[in-house]
């Protein structure tokens, strides 16, 4: 862990690390899971009008590309 960079780029260097070396990220595949259910439940909140949404109803096919017109996240 490096204190004197981004939260981003220590996110990027914990993966790099993960992927070439089989160190640990601090976290499991399964909060990772959860953390994307719950942020793709606001997503799908905003597209409903404010419609609360169970991150446990989050359609298993969800597909969100990151992506505006010709721009990509």
């Amino acid at each position: 862990f490096c204190s004197d960079v981004s939260g981003t780029k220590q996110a990027f260097m914990n993966l790099v690390g993960f992927v070439r070396h089989g160190a640990d990220t601090g976290i499991t595949t399964t909060e990772i899971e959860s953390i994307h259910r719950v942020l793709f439940a606001m997503v799908l909140s905003e597209l409903n009008q404010g419609q609360q949404i169970d991150p446990a109803d989050v359609p298993a096919d969800l597909f969100i590309s990151g992506r505006f017109g010709d721009l990509y996240a």
